[in-house]
């Protein structure tokens, strides 16, 4: 693109966005060992997140006579700097290509740093896939490893708030008990969910329908700012990784298996849980659904840019993971985290037809 529209590529070393060589040493570190980005490790260990400044680059152009220019890059600090600088700038963003090992860098450019690249990471839709170039295969086998629930503990978050909601209203219900209210809630979010798909929105949809019930038997105060926090609250998912998880990704691959990571709600919410997890970088492709079903894992199966094997469906819910699995022909593990949504886990399914774990570690050794 250079070469053929008369372009100038000007070099400046400004290491770890102007902090310099060391602060990006401690900022990998922090990142690797906090599991943050790298904008959250610099605003921890107090460097400014972009401190780069261009004056240099600016003499550069002057002394080149070049007055208007076709800006390539992502990055709008770079854009208001040089427009600042009194150049005509036309800004042409450069979206690349996204894959698991690149994924939770880019995000965090596009989530924290503002960078215009929202053609890889849309809010929208009901299906996100992406996959590494150089994962070619052929494997043996492929593990499809759902998300939540399964790699990190999610539902925790969602009991705390149920917990917390119950807490506030109990105190005005004569006529409904706690294991009333638990039961309605359920109810509800699996219609809302129907509408919605899983996630928080379907989630906080859910307890405001259940609060406007519960006020018919009596005058309950709004909870506002536990509703205002539901969304904020589970957007901050994953609270925690399941134990050995790294370890359990890492042999898989050695023993030269592929491996899928396959989740499912709302696309921006989880593409923030799979960023913060950093885990994407253990996998050969990523797959976002808003709703898990047979479709969508045939899909994925197609989708896949390798010779993929047998297919292994590993998850957490029955209904969501195993039984999608096995109507699609191919096995399924259930893992049966206790922190599961229960409801999720109701179903007339024969267990002989799929394995089944009580710790996600037993996944290495299973013989199917």
């Amino acid at each position: 693109m250079l070469r053929k529209q008369n372009g100038v590529l000007i070099h400046i070393f400004q290491e770890g966005r102007g902090a310099g060589i060391f602060a990006k040493y401690l900022g990998m570190y922090t990142m690797q060992s906090q599991c943050v980005s790298t904008y959250g490790a610099y605003e921890k260990l107090n460097f400014e997140v972009d401190g780069r400044m261009y004056p240099l680059a600016f003499k550069i152009l002057r002394d080149l006579g070049i007055k208007n220019i076709a800006l390539l890059s992502n990055n709008p600090r770079k854009l208001k700097a040089i427009e600042e600088a009194g150049f005509s700038v036309v800004w042409e963003p450069l979206p690349g290509e996204i894959t698991p090992q690149n994924f939770s860098y880019l995000f965090s450019k596009f989530a924290e740093g503002d960078h215009r690249i929202p053609i890889l990471f849309p809010e929208e839709g009901e299906y996100y896939f992406c996959k590494t170039p150089s994962a070619l295969g052929p494997f043996n086998r492929t593990w499809v490893f759902d998300g939540d629930d399964t790699l990190w503990e999610d539902n925790i978050a969602y009991a705390k708030i149920v917990d917390a909601f119950i807490e506030h209203c109990r105190p005005y219900l004569k006529n409904t008990t706690e294991e009333q209210v638990r039961q309605l809630i359920d109810e509800t979010e699996e219609k809302t969910i129907q509408e919605i798909g899983f996630g928080a929105y379907g989630f906080l949809k859910s307890l405001e329908t259940v609060y406007k019930t519960l006020t018919t038997e009596a005058d309950i105060p709004r909870p506002t700012k536990l509703f205002e926090s539901i969304v904020p609250t589970l957007k901050n998912q994953p609270e925690a990784l399941v134990p050995d998880v790294v370890k359990i990704l890492t042999e898989l691959e050695k023993r030269g298996d592929g491996l899928v990571l396959y989740t499912q709600g709302p696309l921006g919410i989880q593409f923030e849980k799979v960023a913060r997890s950093n885990l994407a970088e253990h996998f050969h492709a990523l797959c976002v659904v808003k709703s898990k079903s047979t479709t969508s894992l045939q899909k994925l199966k197609g989708d896949l840019p390798f010779s993929s094997g047998e297919i292994i469906v590993v998850g957490n819910s029955l209904r969501s993971d195993i039984e999608p699995a096995l109507e699609a022909g191919v096995k399924a593990v259930h893992f049966k985290n206790p922190n599961s949504w229960h409801v999720q886990n109701i179903s007339d399914l024969d267990e002989s037809k799929y394995a089944s774990v009580s710790e996600l570690k037993e996944v290495l050794k299973l013989d199917i």
